[in-house]
């Protein structure tokens, strides 16, 4: 038994088609079909289409990753000498202590 049965089809088309639109992953194609207001899901997903296709047409291929760019890190030679250099430290230190408690 559903809870709104007494809601008419009409009005509950219009809900399912406009909650589709806003829920798009392409917020501009959502955006277009639903300003365009369409009468049936086949609409509105045909409006969602079209405006995807046109945009890829006119702006080229969209890439999902807007920032292609890599972080550039330190490589591990770098790492391995910087480590090194501490341990060396920490064992002139080491020695120095051994040397004046003896």
């Amino acid at each position: 038994m559903p809870a709104f049965r007494d809601l008419p089809e009409q009005y509950c088309t219009e809900e399912v088609i406009s909650r589709f639109c806003q829920g798009c992953l392409d917020k501009e194609a959502g955006k277009h079909a639903c300003l365009n207001r369409p009468k049936s899901m086949q609409g509105a997903i045909d409006l969602v289409r079209h405006h995807q296709y046109i945009s890829t047409a006119v702006d080229g291929k969209v890439s999902r990753h807007k920032n292609n760019s890599v972080n550039a890190v330190s490589s591990s030679k770098d790492k391995m000498s910087r480590l090194e250099k501490k341990l060396d430290l920490l064992m002139e230190k080491l020695v120095k202590a051994e040397l004046s408690n003896s």
